[in-house]
């Protein structure tokens, strides 16, 4: 009597990475370890069952040590590898077809400027390509990649600095200078909660929920036409996940920007949600109208005219909509405000600003 036949190496290297995934989020650091080496062994680190693979060269064997990193959230894991000559490297796993790849696909083809006035990238020294995932590989940034405090505390620090290094990179990347990738699925309606996930996620009355959940079906129905406005003027090259865990701020050097899972085309100002949303940890008072300011002065000192207000509605019609969305684990914070933006922004209360 045989056994079952072994599943397709295919099918083990998915099953390899959700288990990578899901093992970094519960913080089960060794399961996470096993999972990497699994998916490096079957991906990276034979040769190839197909002719068509043959670019996934042998990686295994020339990596000499791994150590997983808990704390990033992209793509399915993140470790750094040390090979036989002792060079230590930042290795991260991705899908294949996804923006990450074809992001970098686009530098490859010459579509990205790697650094402008204000910022600059640090590109994969190699990419390991297999048809369900792909390895990227960057030099080092050091032991704590990700978001930490003091990340946290240099960006809300240096707004002025965050602000203009987005507008750089978004203004490199505009009209025809930007590359052919998605439009970015930002911005976008919600399917309403219901009242128990409200009461759970944010902690209120029923009587409270069931005002929540009717604010919120005010705003869903009118938001598709919002964005349909939003999206319909030019877009530009954006990177849709600007958080202290995605740019470097080092003395006297230019920010370098991290980390492209979500890169995709949107309009003018989109990348500054995120700003509007971190600066709130800062000690002052965050001036939003000042932000776009900054923003567009970078767009015009590459002759290019971006409107201050068409450069705030975008910001907060972004903020509005991520940080109304009760999936995401970020959101409580900010949830009131997001919500009070997203019914002003579709005409149901006039909008609040900061003292």
């Amino acid at each position: 009597m045989t056994g079952r036949p072994p599943l397709p190496a295919r099918l083990r290297i998915a099953l390899s990475a959700l288990g990578a995934r899901r093992a970094r989020a519960r913080g089960d650091l060794e399961s996470y370890r096993r999972h990497i080496l699994a998916i490096i062994d079957l991906a990276f680190g034979q040769a190839p069952e197909d002719p068509a693979d043959a670019e996934a060269s042998c990686l295994r064997g020339a990596l000499t040590e791994f150590r997983p990193l808990g704390g990033t959230k992209g793509g399915f894991f993140a470790c750094l590898a040390t090979d036989a000559a002792g060079t230590t490297r930042f290795v991260k796993c991705v899908p294949t077809l996804g923006r990450e790849m074809r992001f970098w696909d686009a530098w490859e083809r010459g579509e990205i400027a790697v650094e402008g006035a204000h910022y600059r990238l640090l590109p994969p020294v190699a990419r390991q390509r297999g048809r369900l995932l792909s390895l990227l590989v960057f030099p080092d940034l050091g032991p704590s990649p990700g978001l930490t405090k003091r990340r946290t505390s240099r960006y809300t620090g240096n707004l002025e600095i965050v602000v203009r290094a987005i507008a750089d990179f978004n203004a490199s990347h505009a009209g025809a200078a930007a590359p052919a990738l998605k439009v970015s699925a930002g911005a976008k309606a919600h399917r309403v909660p219901t009242r128990r996930r409200i009461v759970r996620t944010l902690s209120v009355d029923r009587r409270s929920a069931r005002r929540i959940a009717r604010s919120l079906r005010a705003v869903e129905a009118r938001w598709g036409a919002l964005r349909q406005r939003l999206y319909g003027g030019p877009l530009c090259l954006s990177h849709m996940d600007f958080g202290p865990g995605n740019i470097l701020i080092q003395p006297d050097q230019r920010p370098v920007i991290l980390d492209f899972g979500h890169a995709a085309l949107a309009p003018a100002g989109s990348d500054l949600h995120t700003v509007l949303r971190y600066a709130r940890k800062g000690d002052g008072p965050v001036d939003p109208e000042r932000l776009a300011a900054i923003y567009a002065e970078v767009f015009a000192a590459r002759g290019i005219a971006v409107e201050r207000t068409a450069v705030l509605f975008a910001a907060e019609t972004h903020f509005a909509s991520r940080y109304r969305n009760l999936r995401l684990g970020s959101t409580r914070d900010v949830f009131d405000e997001a919500l009070h933006l997203s019914e002003a922004l579709v005409g149901a209360r006039a909008p609040r600003r900061e003292p």
